[in-house]
């Protein structure tokens, strides 16, 4: 190639710019004018190629620059701007045209283009050969580097990492663009700042959402995220793939956040502060806190627990407001539920003063008020009824011509039939009009709003003993000062205040009252206590009732007799309770449910089939299209509820001469002949059932009369059926949200209760109906009945009583103080734990949501129950259980505990009953007139109510001024420091022994009327 061509004469004259006497500007200058002056000398001649042309501009830039490098730092030399620009016009125009991206190839692909080349890296025997170790080295210095690749990756490195660090520096400052993300959650504030900081509230934990948090993160840190992506996420074929069990954004989202709170600890709104209350939700060990603050997913315990104590106050204060605002319009905002707590607390390290000890108290929990007319809890208007007294003129043939026994066969009829379905795969489009008839007239009765939700608040703790009076009247005032019932303004308001409790809460809260009438300590509607009503819960029932029919229908522990549940239990391998009288809930009510069903099956395949299948027979219909429909098996259900569950079915059982004259739709099919075979005197190792608790109470045998013509074994099923259909209804009608079906049933329940001789759940009955029959206005029976049951999600089918509710809590609360030890009223336990009970249980359903992580069942995972079923259907079918057998009896004899209990209740209970009714009324109506007298005393008036306070009952007398006076120097004015105790008579705890021959509860402790067992009623029916 000739070197000697215009261009190169061109530069040569020019000379280097780096010559002493030439500044890099002037040459510019030089090269401005020039290319003006002959402007052909600077274009390409075609008949070279491009190769040709890299070598004349490298020639010219080699005799005019010491390097390439030279030249290319001259040539993209950034001129200040304001500065005096010597660039040329072109320089200037191909620059802008080159970096602004014009070219077609641009600095960009210059850039790859030179870390993609083979001679960017050294070679092997390069005297820089171990600068390949040094690539994407952020830590080197870029001028220490020779070769462009390994130079470039550092660069790149080091400029990545400075964006990072800038956008996780801006992560822990608030972002206006992202208001739905809170970045610094403050857990507490001095008094100086309290109330110009907003603290964290229940919406900034709930609300915490793993997939919101990645998608502001994403938003606000790009670099960061693109980076930490490539790190986690896995690619097929280019395209990112999300995995189900360890999805790469959650990862990502964690530990961006964890960045963000090493460089800012208030950047805890990401993450930290809500796992942090997530950990102590899930009590975990202290280790694994610690571990978890340390790495950045997790601020620690003493924030966390600063945070709860800021949620618990805040939802108090707003429970506080919305009382008092509620008060102005002389009404209740809320009602409380009260249980006691307890809990052995062992001492590992004994020493002076410590001892293990069973630590006692009381929890309670605020439950809203919805759904109520104004006035419905209006106190003149119920003490008005009151001293009406109307429910003395309730009789015993009253109360059980009140029961709907109409009602109560239709839903039996539709259990039946929903039993039916739920077995038969074929029948299963059936369910949900079941379901439906169940909410509809005529079987529906007084049903919740649907889609409400329940708003609770569990109130703090305190180690009052709820089963003593003193400790009752203590807990539910320190209750009502944490609700925000002032004493004045609930006087001014004039309302009823609503506690409620399971039965021992209820006698101890209903007695404190009653003790207070005749003392006349202070004469006061609230600190008489006479503005409070009581209503139980209605769990304690239902679990008391299940003891009653594990009494009555579980019989000896070994036995042939098929209608004993322990001969059932036995051979499927189902509970077996210790002592009936107090057997564990949940595994009785499963075994009992499970042999009720088989006994509905076997029915229906002995009616519809005559024992040769259900399955095949409905197969075979299904096949035809022949299937029936629910009106048709409603009828069938109709004859099998008349005959085999019905108290006249149970008649016609035990005599056959009513067997013969019986109507068709009462009459049994005829068994085998019976042949009377002797029972074993000691177990029968084949009956046994190995997963039983050991039996510790015995039953006698029971010995039929010389003339008996019936079925005992018949008989006793049919008794069984009936009342724990009755059962299972009640449980329904709770979960469906219908409490008027639960009252219907609780009707009935009072004589069973009575047959039982469970007097003091009689009397506790017996007072419910009276309250809704005599004394409470259609406007408070309403407002009670639609805020009996509690609904914490407020979906359909999900309501649940009170008290479960408030068992629940207890749990959790008892399980703490095992674990952090100290008593219940302690300020770490009111304030931290008790309060925010409920956020914690349903906390760690919201996290596993917030993680995309299926919901978990809170149950121990067990088999279906069809097997069972089948099992125990042949074991019917081979005794013929549903058949009639003449003169068939096994020793075992379950109790018609309505008839038993109808009996007690005419010859004792309810003359008692409305003795101590009538009494209740007169002292509150003298209560009533003390308050308002304003006439002078007379010498008899002041004879009547000495007798009063001395505890006579003649109370009929009008009373004065001068008389409450009188009252008031004989008690003292400080009635709210007043204290008194009262044992188990004083409560009207009695021994339960009415004369009566109950049903045999082996040492004749009953648990329902044995104060020393009320304490231990959490753990007798919830181990």
């Amino acid at each position: 190639m000739n070197t000697n061509t215009p261009l190169n004469n061109f530069f040569e004259p020019l000379g280097s710019p780096y010559s002493p006497t030439t500044s890099l500007s002037s040459t510019l200058r030089q090269l401005h004018l020039s290319a003006q002056d002959s402007p052909e000398l600077f274009k390409p001649s075609p008949r070279l190629s491009k190769w040709d042309h890299v070598t004349a501009v490298l020639t010219c830039i080699s005799e005019h620059f010491p390097a390439f490098g030279d030249f290319a730092e001259a040539f993209t030399e950034n001129i200040p701007r304001g500065d005096v620009d010597p660039r040329s016009e072109m320089h200037i125009k191909m620059l802008s045209s080159w970096l602004g991206g014009r070219n077609r190839f641009g600095p960009v692909d210059l850039t790859q283009a030179m870390y993609r080349n083979r001679l960017s890296v050294p070679r092997y025997n390069s005297v820089h050969a171990d600068e390949l170790a040094y690539a994407f080295d952020a830590e080197r210095t870029l001028s220490d580097i020779h070769f462009a690749r390994i130079g470039l990756s550092i660069w790149a490195t080091q400029l990545v990492g400075k964006r990072c660090a800038a956008e996780v520096g801006k992560l822990g400052k608030e972002d206006s663009n992202h208001p739905e993300l809170r970045v610094h959650l403050r857990a507490s504030a001095n008094q100086r700042m309290k109330d110009s900081r907003t603290l964290v509230n229940e919406n900034d934990i709930f609300a915490f959402s793993m997939q919101r948090t990645a998608g502001v993160l994403k938003k606000r840190a790009c670099a960061t995220w693109y980076l930490t992506e490539c790190m986690a996420a896995t690619r097929v074929n280019g395209e990112v793939v999300v995995r189900d069990k360890r999805p790469h954004p959650l990862i990502q989202a964690a530990s961006i956040s964890a960045f963000a709170l090493c460089r800012n600890k208030s950047a805890n709104g990401y993450l930290a502060l809500p796992i942090a209350v997530w950990l102590f939700s899930c009590k975990a060990h202290s280790d694994i806190k610690r571990v978890f603050s340390r790495l950045g997913l997790a601020v620690d315990d003493k924030t966390a627990r600063r945070a709860l104590n800021a949620l618990g106050e805040a939802r108090l204060a707003a429970l506080r407001r919305a009382t008092a605002e509620a008060l102005e319009k002389k009404e209740p905002y809320c009602r409380k539920v009260l249980d006691n707590i307890q809990q052995y607390q062992l001492v590992h390290e004994h020493n002076i003063g410590k001892k293990s000890m069973l630590i006692t108290g009381t929890a309670a929990t605020a439950i809203r008020l919805d759904d109520c007319e104004p006035g419905a809890f209006n106190l003149d208007d119920y003490h008005d009824r009151l001293v009406r007294n109307e429910r003395s003129t309730l009789t015993t043939e009253g109360l059980f011509q009140d029961v709907d026994f109409e009602h109560l066969h239709r839903v039996m009829c539709l259990h039946v039939v929903r039993m039916l379905c739920e077995h038969v795969p074929s029948l299963d489009p059936l369910r949900p009009r079941i379901s439906e008839r169940f909410r509809s007239d005529p079987i529906q009765k007084h049903r919740m709003r649907e889609g409400r939700k329940s708003y609770v608040v569990p109130l703090g703790a305190n180690s009052h003993y709820e089963m003593e009076a003193h400790g009752m009247k203590e807990a539910q005032k320190d209750f009502d000062t944490q609700v925000g019932y002032k004493p004045d303004e609930v006087v001014k308001a004039n309302i009823l205040i609503w506690d409620g409790g399971d039965g021992g809460s209820f006698l101890s809260g209903g007695n404190v009252k009653r003790h207070l009438f005749p003392q006349m300590v202070q004469l006061d509607v609230y600190y008489s206590f006479v503005n409070r009503l009581w209503t139980t819960d209605i769990w304690h029932v239902k679990a008391n009732m299940l003891n009653v029919m594990a009494v009555n229908y579980y019989g000896p522990k070994t036995t042939k007799d098929p209608s004993a549940l322990s001969r059932s239990a036995a051979a499927a391998n189902l509970y077996v309770p210790t002592k009936p009288s107090a057997c564990n809930f949940y595994p009785a009510s499963r075994a009992m449910r499970t042999i009720c069903e088989a006994q509905v099956l076997d029915i229906w395949d002995l009616h519809l089939t005559e024992h040769t299948g259900l399955l095949p027979h409905f197969e075979e219909l299904a096949a035809r299209d022949a299937l029936p429909n629910l009106d048709e098996l409603l009828e069938h259900a109709d004859t099998l509820v008349t005959r085999y569950m019905s108290a006249s079915g149970y008649r016609t059982a035990l005599s056959s001469s009513r067997l013969e004259r019986a109507p068709a739709i009462h009459r049994f099919p005829i068994g085998r002949s019976w042949v009377a075979q002797a029972e074993p005197s000691e177990p029968d190792p084949s009956t046994d059932n190995p997963g039983a608790e050991e039996e510790t109470s015995g039953t006698k045998a029971h010995v039929e009369a010389d003339n008996f013509s019936g079925d005992r074994v018949l008989a006793n099923s049919i008794l069984f059926r009936r009342d724990f259909l009755w059962w299972i209804e009640l449980s329904y009608a709770v979960s469906d949200g219908d409490i008027g079906r639960v009252m219907e049933i609780m009707k009935i329940w009072i004589f069973m209760f009575a047959g039982a001789s469970k007097q003091n759940y009689t009397s506790i009955l017996l007072e419910l109906y009276c309250l809704f029959r005599y004394e409470a206005s259609e406007k408070l029976k309403d407002g009670i009945w639609n805020n009996w049951l509690v609904n914490i999600s407020g979906e359909l089918g999900k309501w649940i009583e009170d008290g479960l509710l408030q068992e629940h809590y207890n749990k959790w609360l008892e399980d703490m103080i095992a674990k952090h030890g100290g008593t219940f009223d302690d300020l770490f336990f009111r304030t931290t734990i008790s309060p925010n009970v409920d956020f914690f249980l349903r906390l760690k359903e919201e996290l596993e949501s917030a993680f995309e992580l299926c919901s978990r069942g809170k149950t121990h995972t067990s088999s279906s129950l069809s097997d069972a079923n089948r099992m125990l259907m042949a074991m019917y079918r081979e005794d013929q259980l549903s058949y009639f057998r003449r003169r068939r009896s096994m020793g075992f004899a379950a109790h018609e505990l309505i008839n038993r209990g109808y009996q007690t209740m005419d010859n004792y209970k309810m003359p008692e009953f409305q003795a101590k009714s009538t009494k209740h009324a007169k002292l509150l109506d003298l209560f009533r007139k003390l308050r308002a007298a304003e006439s002078t005393p007379s010498p008899s008036d002041l004879s009547a109510l000495e007798g009063i306070i001395s505890g006579g009952t003649d109370l009929d007398f009008d009373c004065s001024e001068e008389m409450y006076e009188s009252v008031r120097e004989r008690t003292g004015p400080e009635a709210s420091s007043w204290q008194f105790h009262m044992d188990g008579e004083d409560l009207g705890i009695d021994d339960g022994d009415d004369g009566s021959d109950g049903p045999d509860e082996g040492d004749g402790n009953d648990p329902d009327v044995d104060v020393d067992e009320w304490s231990e009623e959490n753990d007798a029916l919830d181990s």
